[in-house]
């Protein structure tokens, strides 16, 4: 019922922000084709929430009272057949000058070569950088696994000192996959002990088993990589199988969001983990966003409504200096080639694409304490 309710609302602001626009205005008519129902539905409402809230700002200065953004959101429902479906939508009957999204690297992908085919650019929050391989018209909005799984696992190494690892992975995800792969490398070249690579499904909900299993092997660190929803659940089950207080959790990025502090309650207090944004403000852009989303929505921020946000940043960012009429060739050209140290409310604030469309700019390590995200010191 939450996430019905958090769609509907994501659906009624859509509205507002295409009446912004005044009747004699230009438009720049962008698609936002996100998951606001199905499996990764909590993630595509908070990425359109940050989009719209970007959309609003740019919409209400004055100098862009002749070139108004315009939002056409459809909703994929977590389902790659429909993502493809709407591109096609998106693209021929409604115009769009750039599509932001999938939500997912499993909508992402089967998008990608649509986009490809009918020529508007792909900007997507998706993790896997395989969205490349379809063609010049796909881009990525958030860094690569590596880049991610990189301060986890010199914390990890440096910090904990880790020498016997379990990990515990959503086989069925590209994201947490590679997100799984890269740690491994990363512990190994530190000299830590793989103890067992775990495989579990996103449908999972009994993990007691695994969990009897990773206690057994008297780890000093556990790496779960997993929506948050799974994540919880896992880690929740390893402590009732007896998972010693003084192991440290570590988690994937995709278990930054407020699901897993709902769901996990007292058993994520400490897990530490990586994202793009600080909940409590790592720059004074993010910390200026946590207030007026906080003021627009009523709720803070999550990690994946500061994505949606950013996106905007860089997108208004390509607008301005293109000016009236863009093409959509122009737009893709720009995403290529001109998204250098723009300010943004991602990691330590810089970002760029640069010349391989590998996203840059430094994810932020976070850690659970009295049941909030805060900047791991």
């Amino acid at each position: 019922m939450r996430e019905k309710m958090r769609t509907a609302a994501a659906f009624a602001v859509m509205s507002t922000v295409i009446l912004a626009a005044p009747a004699h205005a230009d438009e720049y008519r962008i698609g936002v084709l996100h998951a606001l129902t199905g499996n990764v539905g909590f993630v595509g409402v908070s990425e359109v929430n940050g989009t719209i809230l970007g959309a609003e700002e740019w919409n209400k200065k004055p100098k862009n009272a002749d070139k108004q953004i315009k939002l056409i959101i459809e909703d994929t429902a977590s389902e790659r057949g429909q993502a493809m479906t709407l591109v096609s939508k998106l693209a021929n009957r409604d115009k769009a000058l750039v599509i932001l999204g999938p939500t997912s690297s499993i909508e992402s992908l089967a998008a990608a070569p649509v986009t490809n085919q009918e020529g508007v650019a792909l900007y997507t929050p998706a993790v896997s950088s395989d969205i490349f391989k379809a063609g010049p018209w796909a881009f990525k909005a958030v860094a690569d696994s590596d880049a991610y799984m990189r301060p986890v696992g010199k914390y990890a190494v440096e910090t904990l000192k880790a020498k016997r690892v379990a990990i515990v992975f959503d086989r069925q995800n590209d994201s947490t996959v590679t997100q799984k792969n890269n740690i491994v490398a990363d512990l190994k070249k530190g000299g830590a002990t793989i103890t067992s690579e775990n495989g579990v499904l996103g449908s999972d909900t009994d993990f007691t088993v695994i969990a009897t299993k990773v206690v057994s092997e008297n780890p000093d660190v556990v790496f779960v990589s997993a929506q948050a929803h799974v994540g919880a659940n896992v880690i929740i089950q390893l402590k009732q199988a007896g998972l010693a207080q003084d192991v440290h959790v570590l988690g994937s990025m995709n278990m930054s969001t407020p699901t897993l502090l709902k769901l996990g309650g007292k058993a994520v207090e400490g897990v530490t983990l990586v994202g793009d944004f600080a909940p409590d403000g790592a720059t004074d852009e993010a910390k200026a966003f946590i207030g007026a989303y906080q003021k627009r929505f009523n709720n803070p921020p999550d990690n994946f409504a500061a994505v949606g946000y950013a996106q905007m940043q860089v997108l208004s960012a390509i607008l301005e200096k293109l000016g009236p009429n863009p093409t959509r060739e122009a737009v893709r050209d720009a995403l290529a080639n001109a998204v250098k140290d723009i300010p943004t409310v991602l990691g330590t604030g810089s970002y760029s694409i640069g010349d391989k469309r590998e996203v840059q700019y430094t994810p932020v390590l976070l850690r659970v304490s009295n049941g909030q995200f805060v900047a791991a010191k």
